[in-house]
This record gives C-alpha cells, sequence and structure tokens, in this order.
C-alpha cells in the first residue's frame, strides 16, 4: 500500500512539474553514459575503403567502375540537397510551435507543445546527423572520381579519359559491351566453381546475348574454372604472396571481343 501511494505521489509531482527526460536516470553507470555520447558523436557514413572496394570493385571494369561512382555521387547530391530542406524546414515548424507558447495558461496544453517540440528536436537532430553523414560520403566520391581521373585505369588505348565516353553513345555501347561480357564470365564461372554448372538466372542472361558473345562468355568462363580447380590449392598459398585478380585476368583478355588464347594456357 505504502508503495503505491508513492507510485501516485510521483505521478503527482510529474504532472505539476511537467515530464523532462533525464537519460542519467535511466542510465547510472558512467561508462553506459560514455557510450551513449560516443553512439550520438560518431559519422555512420559508407567508409571510403567499402566505397572503393565493393561499391566501385563490384563493377569489375574500369568503364563500369567510374560510371557506378558518378551514379553514386548524383545520389549523394540529391540526399544533401533533399535532408538541408528537412532541416531547415524542421527549424522553421519548431519556431512556429514555440511562438505564442507563453500566452498558453493550460498546464496540460502547455506540457503537450513542449513535448511536441521536444520530438521536432529529436527528428532534427538526427535531420542534422544524415546531413553530415552525406556530406562525408559525397566528398568520399569525389575523391574516389578525381584520384581515378588520375590513374592509368581512366586512360582509353589512345590517351584520352574515360570520362570522354560518357555522353559519346558509340564508346558507351561499346563499353557496356565489354563489361557485361566479363561480369557474365564471372559469374558463369562462379556457379561452376560453387556447383558444377551454370545456374538457371545465368543461363538465361547468356542466352539472351548475341551468338558471339555468348562463346565469349562461356570460353572465358570454362577457362577460369579449369584453371581455379586445378589451382586451387596453390591459388590459396599464392593469394598471401601477390596481388593476382581474377578479374583483372579476365579484363585482358578481353581484346576487341576475341579470347587471349595464349595468355589463358600460360595459365593453365
Amino acid at each position: 500500500m505504502q508503495y503505491i501511494f508513492h507510485i501516485l505521489k510521483e505521478k503527482q509531482y510529474m504532472s505539476e512539474q511537467g515530464y523532462k527526460y533525464n537519460r542519467e536516470e535511466n542510465l547510472k553507470d558512467p561508462i553506459d553514459l560514455k557510450l551513449m555520447e560516443v553512439s550520438e558523436n560518431i559519422s555512420f557514413a559508407l567508409p571510403k575503403y567499402k566505397a572503393e572496394s565493393f561499391v566501385g570493385g563490384a563493377q569489375i571494369t574500369p568503364y563500369a567502375k567510374l560510371k557506378q561512382w558518378l551514379l553514386e555521387l548524383r545520389g549523394r547530391e540529391d540526399a544533401v540537397q533533399h535532408l538541408e530542406h528537412k532541416v531547415r524546414k524542421q527549424e522553421i515548424e519548431i519556431e512556429l510551435q514555440q511562438r505564442g507558447f507563453e500566452h498558453i495558461t493550460d498546464p496540460l496544453k502547455k506540457e503537450l507543445i513542449e513535448l511536441s517540440i521536444a520530438d521536432m528536436e529529436i527528428d532534427l537532430r538526427k535531420f542534422r546527423r544524415n546531413l553530415k553523414d552525406s556530406y562525408i560520403e559525397r566528398q568520399g566520391f569525389l575523391d574516389l572520381v578525381k584520384e581515378f581521373i588520375e590513374s592509368d585505369d581512366s586512360k582509353l588505348p589512345d590517351g584520352t579519359s574515360l570520362m570522354d565516353v560518357f555522353g559519346n553513345s558509340e564508346l558507351e555501347d561499346k563499353f557496356e559491351h565489354e563489361y557485361w561480357t566479363v561480369r557474365m564470365a564471372k559469374q558463369a564461372m562462379l556457379d561452376m566453381i560453387s556447383y558444377g554448372r551454370i545456374g538457371t538466372g545465368n543461363l538465361d542472361s547468356i542466352l539472351m546475348m548475341s551468338p558471339e558473345q555468348q562463346t565469349q562468355v562461356l570460353s572465358l568462363a570454362s577457362s577460369y574454372t579449369v584453371f581455379i580447380e586445378k589451382n586451387v590449392q596453390s591459388s590459396m598459398v599464392s593469394a598471401t604472396q601477390n596481388n593476382f585478380s581474377i578479374e583483372e585476368s579476365l579484363r585482358n583478355q578481353l581484346k576487341l571481343g576475341t579470347t587471349n588464347k595464349t595468355e589463358t594456357e600460360k595459365l593453365l
């Protein structure tokens, strides 16, 4: 009975004073409070390493890598603009709620407005964090594109930049053809290594290609499947000693629509 009376008195006190969130009352351990502080200030933006290795790196060819990074850059710019607008709109909404607040006499209505403003400030804090992360990610993709443009991978055989490909429909078609040949060869190779046959989905995609491209894809995939199965143990050892790249070798073998049989024989 005494416990119930204590709870009722506490609720009455809170009603009179107005509800105030107090983290220190919920988290007594100083370490817990410190961890909360760290979690609120750390950035969870996409790391540059992940963007370079798994966003761009997954695209296999230099053309596709650059195209993907430009696509991500455009998306981050849209996110920055959208979040800047959301931040400003939320600031205005809070200011409008605060106007005339002093003229409200009903304690419950006043508390309700205070809670609404507190919730809106939480959203504003989230918008600002997301905006900060979007700034970081946008700059990360800008840096990746600039670094790539300065590298040898961004140069065409005649010395011009891969950036000149975009907007040139003839060159875009050529590099898209190259990308899908290498990509489907890689996916077919992984199917054969993992399951002993090309999966239905990848086979269906390959059959949508021209007969010439189908032959090239299957030739590349078969060559590397044999190579890996015969040398898997040595490859595992050498993987820690050199920078051998299957994808790079696939790209090197792709010469004007034909496979480099001499290079394949060397690997086998």
